[in-house]
């Protein structure tokens, strides 16, 4: 796929601290840290479509990072997809990193604390886009944040045109179509992460075999709060046998029982280290998300990420 460069000369400014203030901290509420001495190079251009903001961003080697204290004082809602066009990059959030090179794109959760690394002149295209426009449909992905996602061929590479295309078009798209688009752009973003995400299953299983482990590892994270959910459950909901179910799982390398515990242990996460729900105690946490045992719930927190629940909270409110 050849890569469509937008045009951003970052010699169009040489202040930092324009690309700073004007930048990093009135539009996307993050600090910038410079990693050159000397003039700081950058340009911008920002693109409307009603909920959604596209910003094509070049700039010199700097260092993008938004903090939990920064995070408590002004609250996004959004999501941000990040698209490298030239130069590369590093993307670190919740303890995920991902290298980015042209072509890669990757999603970060703007209510969250992340870091970003440029440590070359770089090309970027920047969707921002509401948490509504998805709304429950990340729910069905465990942690889909801070990885790398390549945009050089198969369906990324059309959602990665999509966006260029949606740059350098700006002028030419009448408000009315701007709801057509969110809903396009949301419907290419669930499609390339369940295309990348799901993706180990290819080699593993048949097509059909696949196909029916996606559709029920779906309803498991839809009901992940249930604490009925059980082998049983799923296996009635879609008509096939106990024994039936524990064989499609076991095809994956994991449990039935693992897969709905991990995933239940991802959410809980995600809320201890929500500064917005920290008035809600861990055993609030862990019930609301099917869990029946605080102690039990505990252990296998920390068995799986090394701290226990009240030292994941402290860390990531700290």
């Amino acid at each position: 796929m050849q890569l469509a460069y937008l045009g951003i000369d970052r010699t169009e400014n040489t202040a930092f601290s324009g690309f700073a203030d004007n930048i990093c901290r009135s539009i996307f509420k993050v600090r910038a840290e410079r990693k050159i001495s000397g003039n700081f190079g950058w340009g911008w251009r920002k693109h409307d479509f009603g909920d959604l903001e596209l910003t094509e961003l070049a700039c010199d080697p700097v260092r993008i990072s938004k903090s939990r204290s920064e995070i408590s004082g002004a609250q996004s809602n959004s999501f941000f997809v990040t698209l490298q066009l030239s130069g590369n990059a590093s993307v670190v959030q919740r303890d995920r990193e991902a290298f980015l090179t042209p072509g890669d794109f990757t999603l970060v959760d703007g209510d969250l604390p992340y870091r970003i690394d440029f440590d070359e002149p770089v090309q970027r295209l920047i969707l921002k886009m509401p948490k509504g426009i998805v709304g429950r449909r990340l729910d069905v992905f465990s942690n889909p944040l801070a990885q790398r996602f390549s945009g050089v061929s198969g369906l990324n590479a059309v959602f990665v045109n999509y966006l260029s295309t949606l740059a350098r078009e700006s002028h030419n798209i009448e408000p009315r179509h701007f709801k057509m688009l969110s809903t396009r752009l949301a419907d290419f973003l669930m499609s390339s992460l369940e295309n990348d995400l799901y993706g180990d299953l290819s080699g593993m299983v048949t097509t059909n075999q696949a196909t029916h482990i996606r559709q029920i590892q779906d309803y498991i994270l839809l009901h992940l709060a249930d604490p009925d959910l059980s082998p049983a459950m799923i296996a009635n909901h879609h008509n096939i046998t106990d024994r039936y179910l524990h064989s499609l799982f076991s095809e994956t390398g994991v449990t039935v029982a693992s897969w709905i515990r991990d995933a239940r242990l991802e959410r809980c996460r995600a809320e201890l280290e929500n500064p917005q729900l920290a008035r809600r105690t861990v055993t609030e946490i862990c019930f609301s998300w099917g869990f029946n045992d605080s102690a039990h719930f505990s252990r296998k927190f920390k068995e799986k990420y090394g701290i226990s629940p009240r030292e994941c909270r402290a860390k990531a409110l700290n």
